[in-house]
């Protein structure tokens, strides 16, 4: 006897469709054997990796934990119809215009758990924006975690690489301790072309995102906490700043791949590659001033960023503005000791 037969049309089958790519976020690592598979139950398609949880309510009334890789290859060639069955075996028939799949299911008791925070304040598009421009800083690889994570604080986020730092204020109430977040779980949210509307914590465990339509991302929380006393000992510097010159973006596009070391020099109007302009590159910028040492990839990471800056007032840092007021932060100038060693 077959169990939870669903007919459905093209349109339901892509609704289907949508919910398996939505859930897929929380499926790249393949850690243990129930990572390769979702849950279908009581109208929500489900998936964990152990780290990210996410939900996405659906049509289809049935319960079974599928492969999600056979499951969502199935709804994407079955046709402008749909029919899903959970039969004795366990396995999930899926029948489309013409094709015909069995796919292998866990049990529920294979499974783990898995349920978001229920939503306990508003919240915004805003924080999505945070978090796609601290992104850039952040690396999901990287070498500890102040360098794969954001720290999403009340109102504002950072985001750092060690040389560089970045905050973004994103005006939403937040609990009023540091959250930790995996860069992964920061870039997921931030690709969702849903509204934002609330958000759910556990304290010391877990926090969740909750869409308009109900779907959901949940991320556990990191245990190591950021130093956040020298974070605003940097950010909270005194600053003088003062337009970035309008060629000088260009200016690090066009020379950089000129430069040995990643880095460019300012000089008077200009930048170039090398301490000495018989080698390299050199680009006209009218306005920049002499002195200057600085590396390039942290111009082009936060070149979409950056309006205003000041490159003067301290021997080994830049401070900089933009985002129309809504973004700060700093990166480290380039010491000349450190470029005599690697001559």
């Amino acid at each position: 006897m077959a169990r939870g037969r669903q007919p459905a049309h093209a349109k339901e089958a892509q609704k289907l469709q949508d919910a398996l790519a939505f859930i897929s976020v929380a499926g790249t690592k393949k850690v243990r054997p129930t990572d390769t598979h979702c849950m279908l139950r009581e109208n929500w398609a489900l998936m964990t990796d152990g780290q990210l949880y996410a939900g996405y309510p659906i049509e289809e009334n049935i319960n079974c934990c599928p492969q999600f890789e056979q499951l969502k290859a199935a709804v994407k060639k079955c046709g402008k119809t749909l029919s899903v069955t959970v039969l004795d075996s366990g396995r999930l028939s899926m029948k489309g215009d013409k094709l015909r799949a069995l796919i292998p299911c866990f049990s529920f008791e294979d499974m783990p758990d898995i349920d978001p925070d229920p939503m306990i304040a508003p919240a915004s598009d805003e924080l999505k924006k945070a978090f796609e421009v601290c992104g850039v800083l952040a690396d999901e690889n990287g070498a500890s975690v102040l360098e794969a994570s954001l720290m999403l604080e009340n109102c504002v986020c950072t985001s750092t690489d060690r040389k560089a730092m970045l905050q973004y204020w994103h005006g939403v109430g937040l609990p009023p301790v540091p959250l930790i977040v995996p860069k992964i779980f920061t870039a997921a949210v931030a690709k969702q072309k849903e509204e934002l509307v609330g958000i759910g914590y556990s304290p010391d465990h877990s926090i969740t995102f909750h869409f308009k339509n109900g779907a959901w991302i949940k991320t556990l929380l990191y245990a190591d906490k950021w130093p956040v006393e020298n974070v605003y000992n940097i950010l909270n510097r005194q600053a003088n700043p003062s337009a970035v010159p309008e060629d000088f973006i260009k200016g690090v596009e066009a020379i950089s791949d000129f430069s040995e070391l990643g880095d460019i020099f300012l000089v008077e109007d200009g930048i170039q590659s090398h301490k000495s302009a018989e080698q390299g590159a050199q680009y006209e910028v009218k306005g920049i001033i002499a002195g200057k040492h600085i590396r390039a990839k942290n111009i082009l990471q936060l070149k979409d960023v950056i309006q205003t800056w000041d490159y003067q007032s301290y021997d080994n840092q830049v401070m900089f503005f933009g985002a129309d007021g809504k973004a700060r932060g700093t990166f480290t100038t380039c010491f000349p000791e450190i470029e005599e060693e690697s001559q």
